[in-house]
């Protein structure tokens, strides 16, 4: 069984080096005994792992890297992990989204779910990203709760699936931060099996290249990839409103007013 290990571009260039060190020492050794090999891909083309590793160009956009790293990667590998860029998320959670793949053959997909007072962003962005969730469930007709999706940890099988019958795999196509979004929409159109592993983020300093601006390339990505989501976005936004209105309440008034300009922003999609 062979594992790749995605690091994302991320803040961290100068803590990069140190972050692959603990994930080596703490993690990677910890994946060996089901595993037959480990690789790890970083941005850093000037930091040499010393085992099992591919070294990929910096200065692409999050899901460019990604998908990038996968596909330049061993066709050996059997899962994808995407360990967190940031170092919000600590690692030790990469070793419960494995075993959590691992766990089940009918398990394709594992994601983080953040629990807790503390999501690593602002509050106005976690309510955009519940809402890019809940047009996704609404649009697949999925009944089942969904409580995150778009955290920066994640899992999933690389080979094909079967499933009624018919082989098919995970394609990711995203360009940016719409990478977990692009995830969520795979496993949903195609009824793959993914379940979510509840973990509780440390309080620390966020520093993120995110900005507004991806909130709105993230719907782009999703309505260019599901055309016909177009149709129902306006109903899903309306029911969103009445279900999210005591969150929304709570936003201090800088949240508001970016809220209120991303609901613009998105019926302005739809014309």
């Amino acid at each position: 069984m062979d594992v790749l290990c995605i690091f994302p571009l991320s803040n961290n260039y100068e803590k990069l080096k140190d972050i692959i060190d603990c994930f080596i020492r703490e993690i990677a050794v910890n994946l060996a005994p089901p595993c037959t090999n480990v690789h790890i891909i970083t941005p850093n083309p000037d930091y040499q792992y010393v085992g099992v590793g591919d070294i990929v160009p910096i200065s692409k956009p999050k899901g460019q890297f990604i998908i990038d790293a996968i596909k330049s990667s061993s066709p050996q590998i059997d899962y994808v992990l995407m360990c967190d860029g940031s170092g919000a998320i600590p690692y030790k959670y990469t070793i419960d989204i494995f075993q959590a793949l691992i766990s089940d053959p009918k398990i394709h997909c594992a994601m983080i779910e953040r629990i807790g007072q503390n999501k690593a962003i602002s509050k106005e962005r976690f309510l955009i990203e519940k809402f890019e969730v809940f047009s996704l469930k609404k649009f697949f007709g999925y009944a089942e709760d969904i409580p995150d999706g778009q955290g920066g940890l994640w899992g999933f099988y690389r080979r094909e699936i079967e499933k009624n019958g018919i082989k098919n795999k995970i394609n990711l196509t995203a360009k940016e931060y719409d990478i977990e979004l692009d995830l969520l929409s795979e496993v949903l159109e195609k009824n793959f099996g993914f379940l979510f592993v509840p973990i509780t983020l440390p309080k620390r300093e966020i520093i993120s290249a995110f900005t507004y601006e991806n909130n709105i390339r993230k719907m782009i990505f999703l309505l260019d990839k599901h055309p016909m989501l177009s149709n129902k976005l306006k109903s899903f936004l309306d029911e969103y409103l009445i279900q999210a209105k005591q969150e929304i309440d709570t936003l201090d008034e800088n949240g508001k007013i970016i809220w209120e300009k991303y609901k613009k922003d998105v019926l302005t999609l739809l014309k």
